[in-house]
């Protein structure tokens, strides 16, 4: 068994300096922080014990580490890898390579500096889909080595662990051109699509504060001079905010998204992107579980996509050990007349099909929440009558009524909105052993899943929507527990049923 890097005892004795300063900050502040008055000999015994205490917690963690690093060890046998961690609880884990999902690495600024990086191997486990079962910390050339012969052993090609120049080799004449190219231009682009949902927010909320300013106007609350310069202010504020929002995404895209690669090696997809954090994902294309194309609706209105693909292991944040639980990415922003170019190269089995089944109609999106509501704002109103009537205050009932029926009216617009949306977007296309859905409402999404991912189909419906022969369908498909489903809303049964071919079989 081989020993992870021993820059790793070095490298988290750095982060250890910032917890002990927190553990100095933490107990300075709760032995003076209710004091009124400091005197020098307080503030002296409080800087001792401060003192103290974070020279303590900074020798547990040196001492832990130094556990750490002699108590974890790694080894890749013949068909598997064993890896041991952990000092108070030690865990063994053992992943067979044809187990193997996704294999990851992952290096922040700080690691790049000690020229180390993480190594993550995810089997797709269902108890434990949010995080990777083995963590490698090595030497970033040992990591990449590691990778290769990892990915070897997974297309079952007999490479001896030792002749690390056979892997490079092999690896150089294979071709590393990039399918995708996120250029600076698209970064900016990217980033304006973001900042404009800001401005669309901005425009509102200055139009709601112009028409309560202009109801207390008519009332008389607030005088021309006032109502003008609350305005003015409003405005200023939103452009500010956005400006720096614009600025501080641009960065972050730069930073999050450089030298961004997607490469297809044989029988494996790369994905790598990142500067303060480098981020290396590689898993097999028969692991994945379904494909995401995703467009909010700034991106349709600029007909722009994003692309996304599930496959356990590879739904973990490049920051997070202990992940997330979002979708992997795989083309962050492209024209939406070029995902299926793309997935042509990378994906030809996953391009999505055109829709031939829709949802059959628009009222039941929105007919059970729209009661609901209404109800919920009439009894506000009576709230309001009752209360407000009883002191007397028939100026700030009117007002309040008419706020409250305002925004009620905003709200009802906007769900209205979003439910044709939904109506719109909804429905499937069942071709080739291939279901494609469509959903979504001010987000769009096409979801693609291939039969043997599928694993189960339930259908519920209303007693009123059965007499119109309206189902809705929720689909189970293989991948972590917190994405494995998808439901389609309000379908006719006769074209809905046509699913449950997918699991006949």
């Amino acid at each position: 068994m081989k020993k992870f890097s021993k820059k790793l005892v070095y490298y988290r004795l750095i982060y250890g300096i910032f917890v002990a300063f927190l553990v100095y900050s933490f107990v300075f502040s709760a032995f003076i922080g209710e004091e009124e008055e400091i005197s020098m000999e307080m503030m002296q015994l409080a800087t001792r014990i401060s003192l103290i205490s974070s020279v303590i917690a900074y020798i547990i963690l040196i001492i832990y580490n130094i556990l750490y690093y002699k108590l974890s060890s790694y080894e890749l046998k013949e068909n598997e890898i064993v890896c041991v961690r952990g000092v108070l609880f030690k865990k063994k884990s053992i992943v067979e390579y044809k187990k193997i999902h996704a294999i990851n690495s992952k290096q922040n600024f700080i690691e790049k500096m000690f020229k180390l990086s993480t190594l993550q191997v995810d089997s797709g486990s269902t108890n434990t889909a949010h995080s990777a079962e083995i963590q490698i910390i090595e030497d970033e050339l040992i990591v990449e080595e590691l990778m290769k012969k990892i990915k070897a052993k997974q297309n079952g090609e007999d490479i001896n662990t030792n002749d690390t120049e056979t892997i490079i080799e092999q690896n150089n004449n294979e071709t590393l051109k990039s399918i995708y190219d996120f250029t600076s231009k698209r970064k900016v682009i990217y980033t304006l699509l973001q900042i404009f949902a800001i401005v669309i927010i901005s425009i509102i909320a200055i139009i709601v504060l112009t028409i309560v300013l202009g109801v207390l106007r008519i009332l008389n609350h607030v005088d021309t001079s006032t109502f003008l310069t609350i305005i003015v202010i409003a405005i200023l504020i939103f452009v500010i905010i956005e400006v720096i929002g614009f600025i501080f995404g641009l960065i972050g895209s730069l930073l999050s998204y450089h030298n961004f690669n997607l490469i297809r090696t044989k029988n494996n997809i790369e994905v790598s992107y990142g500067l303060v954090t480098r981020v290396n994902n590689s898993f097999k294309y028969n692991k994945i579980r379904a494909i995401r194309v995703t467009q909010s609706l700034i991106q349709r209105i600029f007909n722009f996509s994003t692309i996304k693909v599930e496959v356990i292991g590879y739904t973990m944040a490049s920051n997070d050990e202990n992940g997330s639980y979002g979708t992997g990415l795989l083309v962050p922003l492209c024209k939406t007349n070029e995902v299926n170019s793309i997935l042509n190269e990378l994906l030809p089995n996953y391009i999505p099909e055109e829709r031939e089944h829709k949802a059959k109609e628009y009222k039941p999106f929105y007919s059970y929440f729209l009661i609901f509501s209404i109800i919920v704002a009439a009894f506000i109103q009576m709230a309001l009558i009752v209360v407000l009537g009883y002191y007397n205050l028939l100026s700030i009932l009117l007002l309040s009524s008419i706020i409250l029926w305002g925004v009620y009216l905003i709200f009802i617009a906007i769900v209205l909105i979003d439910r044709r949306f939904a109506y719109k977007n909804a429905g499937f296309t069942l071709k080739d052993s291939k279901l494609t859905i469509f959903r979504g409402s001010f987000t769009k999404e096409i979801i693609v899943m291939r039969r043997q991912n599928i694993i189960g189909i339930d259908s519920k419906t209303t007693y009123f929507r059965k007499k119109k022969n309206i189902y809705s369908y929720k689909v189970h498909f293989r991948t972590n527990s917190f994405s494995n489903t998808v439901n389609l809303l309000n379908l006719d049964k006769n074209e809905g049923d046509e699913m449950y071919k997918l699991i006949r079989y």
